[in-house]
């Protein structure tokens, strides 16, 4: 009875008639990464999500369900026993402090690619001090596997992972994205997107509102020159967030409806591990830093730095002449071995 209409939760509340949960959440997950796609949330606090995405590479329940049968149900206690499930570190870090007890898992799809597994999971989370579900619970939410997969399609999770070669490069690269339909309405988003959200939007506001206003402040930043790419400026000036937008068309990439795909990859200022590089940065005024960092991180031109700054192209210039002097390079690319930690000898040799 669900249709594109329909909101995601809908998957869910649907779910509850069947089997006890709290909060869940519709996952893609690559047997070769840690760092997939959230896809759609179900009452789960936005800190959880911020912890999760620090945390996954050790949870538990995502090798368990890389060998789980398509259609299978699983719940915490089938990984571990309670009392171990609840001492795994991943547990500790995780549940307590966000009301959670356990969690249970049911597989919609499952491929393989390159020697690579990708499948699709329902996680639902048990409150604590609630009921855990039995195995009968489980038992029913298989039987409604194939009802929940046909409604994931009608909802157009589009699941970007099963587009394996830009994915691939994506999740190399860390980059965040989003994918975005008509009207402007977020179909999917994962977790880098979510991460860089909390850090280049107001920090008050839910997760679902701050990807929202991520995207309003890149339809509001102008592109640089004739590309199709935005700087937005960090809150603290940090860094910067680089970001790319492509239209996705139904026709060829096999999708329901036309969608405009959000690449977000972050320019952060150099830590101090860099060979010391943020000491030298200190030396620079925050404006300074801000174009040295374009210089050192992107491959804008001057007049594309100006356009990315709102300067005129001759005070970065100018900016520029500074840096050189106070930094004592002579170029560009002295700016950039110096700045990104790369030995000056064994480059220039």
């Amino acid at each position: 009875m669900l249709n594109a209409a329909s909101p995601a939760k809908a998957i869910f509340d649907a779910i509850r008639h069947v089997f006890p949960f709290a909060g869940g959440l519709v996952e893609a997950i690559n047997s070769a990464s840690s760092t997939e796609p959230l896809h759609a949330v179900y009452h789960v606090p936005d800190s959880f999500l911020l912890s999760r995405a620090q945390h996954v590479a050790i949870d538990l329940a995502i090798p368990f369900a890389l060998h789980l049968p398509v259609g299978i149900a699983a719940r915490g206690a089938d990984a571990l026993p309670g009392r171990l499930f609840m001492e795994h570190q991943y547990s500790q870090i995780m549940y307590p402090h966000y009301g959670f007890s356990n969690v249970s898992g049911i597989v919609i799809t499952k491929s393989a690619r390159g020697g690579e597994v990708e499948l699709d999971v329902i996680w639902l989370f048990t409150e604590t001090n609630a009921r855990l579900p039995t195995w009968r619970d489980a038992r029913l939410l298989e039987l409604v596997h194939r009802d929940i997969q046909q409604t994931i399609c009608r909802l157009r999770i589009p699941l970007l992972p099963h587009e394996p070669i830009r994915y691939q490069i994506m999740r190399e690269q860390r980059v965040g994205y989003m994918l975005v339909g008509p009207g402007g309405a977020i179909r999917e988003a994962n977790r880098r997107a979510a991460l860089l959200a909390h850090h280049y939007t107001p920090m008050d506001t839910p997760l679902k509102m701050r990807l929202t206003e991520l995207l309003a402040r890149v339809h509001a930043t102008p592109p640089c020159s004739d590309r199709p790419v935005r700087y937005l400026h960090g809150s603290n000036g940090a860094g910067f967030l680089e970001v790319g937008t492509h239209k996705l068309t139904k026709e060829t990439h096999a999708i329901d409806e036309d969608l405009v795909l959000v690449e977000m990859r972050e320019i952060p200022l150099p830590e101090g591990s860099f060979g010391g590089s943020r000491m030298l940065l200190e030396k620079l005024t925050p404006r300074q830093r801000e174009v040295a960092l374009l210089l050192s991180k992107s491959d804008l031109s001057y007049k594309e730095i100006a356009n990315a700054l709102e300067l005129k192209e001759g005070t970065a210039r100018k900016h520029v002449e500074h840096i050189y002097r106070a930094l004592r390079v002579q170029s560009r690319s002295e700016l950039i071995i110096l700045l990104n930690g790369i030995d000056r000898r064994s480059t220039l040799s």
